[in-house]
């Protein structure tokens, strides 16, 4: 069955582990990209070690890095969320700088990003929460709007050298 569903007005992304591995939901407004503006999104997640959440900007090209995570979570108990920006150095060689605010994110908030030239501000709830002021970090390219759920949270806390699920969970 799909991992993206539609009730009235909440758009649903589900994950699930399979035989054959995860399969997971996800949404964007590709091919629609724009270079600076404001995103903003009403979410919630519900209580899980393995499913992560991710909203962020995606470069139009494919060509990775630049990206904007301005909401996420390998946190299963929600009780944190995180916000990333991956840039290529002027040397070649790729890099990232992310910031993190508690809160209880099993309950609804509203998520965004304000980007324009070198700068992107995280948004919790309509209030800047954290600011980068960068010509090098802060992408110039066209972007589109991507959200998703993951499996394998649990995976990706030990790939990222974070403190393991627990044994029960």
């Amino acid at each position: 069955h799909s991992m993206v569903s539609v009730d009235g007005d909440v758009l649903e992304l589900r994950s699930e582990r399979t035989d054959s591995g995860w399969v997971s939901g996800g949404g964007s407004n590709f091919p629609v990209a724009q270079t600076y503006g404001r995103w903003e999104i009403r979410m919630r997640a519900d209580v899980s070690d393995d499913i992560s959440y991710h909203m962020l900007l995606w470069p139009q090209d494919e060509q990775w890095p630049p990206e904007i995570d301005f909401a996420e979570s390998v946190d299963g108990h929600r009780e944190e969320m995180s916000a990333f920006l991956h840039w290529k150095k002027s040397n070649g060689e790729r890099d990232k700088h992310g910031v993190s605010i508690a809160g209880d994110f099993s309950d609804w908030h509203t998520v965004g990003v304000e980007w324009g030239p070198g700068i992107v501000r995280y948004l919790l709830d309509g209030k800047v929460w954290a600011e980068a002021h960068s010509d090098e970090m802060v992408p110039d390219v066209p972007m589109w709007l991507g959200m998703q759920a993951e499996g394998g949270s649990c995976e990706r806390r030990v790939d990222w050298g974070l403190e393991p699920c627990s044994e029960d969970s």
